[in-house]
């Protein structure tokens, strides 16, 4: 026999199967396992139930029932029974007549669908269907004529009395609505009759704005005419300016031309004399300190004091050859004679040493009144014999300064110590917006440590005597100068001419002069006078004042958590923090934090209120601040500094957080 494999005998089987199921008429195939025993002709029920209901033909069967399986064109029941129908039954067309065939006999809407051209019943309704195509059509036709007949009458008889009931009711609706017509138009009438006099009132007053509305829209219409008019006359009255002068021009161009060259030779004239007379000036000018010269002096030098002092200065090329020539050329044999020209220059020469001279002396006098006053401040100058009242101090302070040199006035000097102190504190505000903090109390420590032989460092001396570190001398004055620089700077509004406004003035956007005097000046004065006692050095790293500032804001917003109870102050405060903390570039400068929170609060115009609610909290200070510390261990600080800073509090300020760092003309 031939070999037969397993894969062989299954594609013969399937085979057979496949010629089986084509004989037949089915849409789908569902393989069942009849048995677990896998033998023939053994059928177990559960087994085969459990499969169905697993393989989802339950669910099929479901779907199955809820459709419409059963189906007949429209034609068919429309051919049937139409001549058996009424007229105008059997003129409709076939839908329309199966439709109203199905409800005369009594079919749900529910069991039938109507397609586009068969009818679709539900399953079960086969029987139903079978009726009315079957052979015995005829027999039934006149019950179902009669039944459709019924149908047709119940229809009309219903239709009509809707229309009856229809009827009826819009008359008991029309009735309703002119009886209260009638009681609206009474009710009305009445109304108006009561209210006639304030009608009247109300129609003058109708009246009145309308007339008003009226002059208005005149007046603005004769507005916007004059206007037109006053800049067409302009345009006219220039155009006949710029042509009478063009004709005036080419008539009179010659003489005009004439009159410039005259003018500029008067000119040229003039500016000579100016010159001639300027230098006849710086003539007379060399020949009186010339004079000057030789008055001090009581008598002329003699030639070799003349050749020393000429051999001290180094003359141009010109006038060593030229005084060289005079020299060989001179009937004596070989004397040195002084140029005028040399001799002015040595004169200029001494005069600016001179000029030179006086600063220092100036300086000098300054130094040792910072040193004296350090001394009589520090600890160690109390065992030493001092005078006894202050007269005694200022004479001995006077008898040490007369021996230095004075040859300058003393008005002069007064004004070079105010130009130095002013430089100073300019240049303290340049460093201050470089993001370079100073801390008054080191500052002062190197100047004052030669005074002493004292082996104790300044910090231990600060620390066993405390009311000896007072504050800067000028720190609190250069605050007030601040803000009176910018109290000027808003008084520029009220000027005559003016056309800056306050608005203006207050914006850094638009007026660069209050971004310098708040940003340079203001906050390093309030920094200076803040940092007075401040604990700069923590256990890793340095302490900042905006690191006080954080420190305050989260003590008061622990402090009102309670009561949640905040004042106006407090709450911008907090805000302001906040707002400059989250700001992105500032992420790692203190000081622009710093700058930019004075800036919020002069915004808010609660600078002096904030000043006060961060020196509240006593942990806070502790903190952060010496005992000795201005705002601390001086009676009134406070109460100074929130004077000093609520005059600006009146004014209107538009500053901006970011300004630093979009902008770089601050200097």
């Amino acid at each position: 026999a031939r070999f037969s494999s397993v894969s062989t005998h299954f594609i013969s089987q399937l085979a057979s199967l496949t010629e089986t199921l084509e004989a037949t008429s089915s849409h789908f195939v569902r393989c069942i396992n009849p048995n677990t025993i896998k033998a023939a002709d053994t059928f177990a029920g559960g087994h085969v139930l459990h499969q169905l209901r697993c393989s989802g033909m339950m669910e099929a069967l479901r779907l199955m029932h809820a459709g419409f399986p059963t189906r007949c064109p429209y034609d068919d029941l429309y051919g049937r029974y139409k001549d058996m129908m009424p007229r105008s039954i059997a003129a409709l067309d076939s839908p329309s007549f199966c439709e109203i065939l199905l409800m005369a006999l009594g079919l749900n809407k529910e069991d039938y669908q109507l397609g586009i051209t068969k009818i679709f019943f539900r399953a079960g309704k086969l029987a139903f269907l079978d009726e009315l195509t079957g052979s015995e059509y005829k027999e039934l036709a006149p019950d179902i004529a009669n039944k459709v007949r019924v149908w047709l009458i119940k229809k009309r008889w219903r239709r009509h009395t809707i229309a009856v009931v229809a009827f009826l009711r819009l008359k008991r609706a029309l009735n309703d609505l002119r009886l209260v017509r009638n009681l609206y138009n009474t009710a009305f009438f009445l109304n108006l009759m009561a209210n006639r006099p304030m009608l009247s009132l109300k129609r003058a007053r109708e009246i009145r704005r309308r007339n008003a509305a009226v002059r208005l829209q005149q007046n603005a219409r004769m507005t916007l005419q004059l206007n037109r008019m006053h800049r067409t006359k302009w345009a006219v009255f220039m155009a006949q300016r710029f042509v009478r002068g063009h004709i005036v021009r080419k008539q009179h161009g010659g003489k005009l031309a004439e009159i410039r060259a005259r003018r500029r030779v008067e000119e040229e004239a003039r500016r000579k004399a100016t010159e001639l007379e300027t230098k006849a000036r710086a003539s007379e000018e060399v020949e009186r300190i010339k004079q000057m010269a030789r008055s001090n002096t009581g008598a002329n030098p003699s030639s070799q004091s003349m050749a020393k002092y000429a051999s001290k200065s180094r003359p141009q090329k010109e006038a060593a050859a030229s005084s060289a020539a005079a020299s060989a050329n001179a009937p004596g044999g070989g004397g040195l004679v002084i140029m005028p020209d040399q001799l002015e220059a040595r004169f200029c020469k001494l005069e600016a040493d001179n000029k030179a001279l006086a600063e220092q002396v100036s300086q000098l006098k300054e130094q040792v009144g910072v040193l004296e006053k350090k001394l009589e401040e520090r600890p160690e100058s109390k065992g030493r014999s001092e005078p006894a009242d202050a007269a005694s101090r200022a004479r001995a302070r006077g008898s040490a300064v007369a021996n230095l040199p004075t040859p300058a006035a003393g008005s002069s000097r007064a004004r070079r110590q105010s130009t130095s102190v002013a430089g100073a504190t300019k240049a303290l505000s340049f460093l201050e917006l470089l993001g370079i903090t100073q801390q008054p109390t080191t500052a002062a420590a190197p100047a004052a440590a030669p005074a002493t032989t004292s082996k104790r460092q300044p910090g231990q001396a600060a620390a066993n005597n405390p009311a000896k570190m007072p504050l800067a001398s000028d720190a609190l004055p250069v605050l007030l100068s601040a803000v009176k620089a910018i109290e000027k700077h808003f008084a520029q509004a009220n000027a005559a001419g003016s056309t800056k406004s306050v608005e203006t003035l207050g914006s850094d956007q638009k007026n660069k002069e209050i971004a310098v005097l708040v940003r340079g000046q203001l906050c390093t004065a309030l920094s200076r006078v803040l940092l007075h006692g401040f604990k700069s050095f923590k256990l890793i790293g340095r302490y900042h004042i905006w690191d006080f500032v954080q420190q305050s804001c989260d003590a008061t917003h622990e402090r009102r958590q309670a009561s949640k109870q905040y004042s106006a102050a407090e709450l911008t405060l907090t805000s302001a923090v906040v707002d400059v903390n989250s700001h992105e570039g500032m992420a790692n400068n203190p000081n622009i934090k710093f700058r930019s929170f004075v800036c919020c609060g002069l915004n808010h115009g609660l600078l002096h209120e904030w000043v006060r609610v961060l020196t509240e909290d006593e942990e806070t200070m502790n903190k952060f601040y010496e005992a000795w510390a201005f705002v601390r261990a001086t009676e009134g600080a406070l109460t100074q500094i929130m004077e000093a800073l609520q005059p600006l509090g009146t004014y209107k300020y538009s500053l901006s957080l970011d300004y630093e760092l979009t902008r770089w003309d601050l200097v």
